[in-house]
Order: C-alpha cells, then sequence, then structure tokens
C-alpha cells in the first residue's frame, strides 16, 4: 500500500528465484552432457545421410543453448547472493 517491500515476501521470492537458478543449471549441464554423448554415437557421426547433418546441427544447437542457459543461470545466481 506505502510502496514499502515486505521483507517475508522478498526473502521467499529471492528463495524461489535462487532455487529456479539452480534447477535451470543442473538440468542444462544434464542436457550438455547428452548432448556430447549423443556427438559419440557412430549414426550420428556417419557423413553418408543429411539426416545425420540434420541431428549433427541440432545437437550443436542444443549445445549452444545449454552452454548459454549454464552462463546466464551462474551470472543470475551469483547477482543473486551479493
Amino acid at each position: 500500500v506505502d510502496g514499502m517491500i515486505d521483507k517475508s515476501s522478498w526473502k521467499t521470492y529471492i528463495s524461489n528465484l535462487k532455487s529456479d537458478c539452480d534447477s535451470y543449471t543442473l538440468y542444462s549441464t544434464v542436457m550438455l552432457a547428452v548432448d556430447i554423448s549423443f556427438l559419440a554415437v557412430p549414426v550420428v557421426q556417419s557423413r553418408d545421410t543429411s539426416k545425420s547433418d540434420a541431428s549433427r546441427y541440432l545437437i550443436y544447437w542444443s549445445i549452444i543453448a545449454s552452454v548459454g542457459t549454464i552462463i546466464v543461470s551462474v551470472n543470475l545466481a551469483n547477482q543473486i547472493r551479493k
């Protein structure tokens, strides 16, 4: 009502935000490991078909997205902890 932030609700919000950042980091790390392991599959490495090229490109994009999510969530978590 008076424009002041309630301390208990702010702590709850920050706690939830911290939890979300940690879960995004964990999920992205798992996805990064899965993507890299998919690149080791011989069918994905074969250069004979266009399907393997498409799957490789999609895996590379997924790796880029996972690394980007890890970077953003770690930076956000560091800003929250300050």
